[in-house]
């Protein structure tokens, strides 16, 4: 019998790779509208003028890792123009 901790860390594990699945199947040049279909809303939006940063958070850091990294989806025009991951200190 599998006891409920290991499947949860099972299930958290592939979730995490599902996740960083997703982000590799968008790239520059993609739509607003074809990035939000790949991967949902974004988790905080900032825009100005022409320029657009959606940043999607990795809820499943590294484990044992002091450092968190998310994703940032830079647009011009509604076109996505970097895909950059941002790196930043687990709270």
């Amino acid at each position: 019998m599998i006891k409920k901790p290991a499947l949860l860390f099972g299930m958290l594990l592939l979730s995490a790779c599902a996740s960083q699945e997703k982000i590799s199947s968008i790239d520059t040049g993609m739509s607003r509208q074809q990035i939000i279909t790949a991967l949902g809303n974004p988790d905080s939006e900032y825009s100005k003028d022409d320029l657009e940063i959606l940043t999607y958070r990795n809820k499943k850091p590294k484990a044992l890792s002091l450092k968190h990294e998310d994703y940032q989806v830079v647009l011009i025009n509604d076109i996505a123009a970097e895909i950059t991951p941002e790196t930043r200190l687990v709270k």
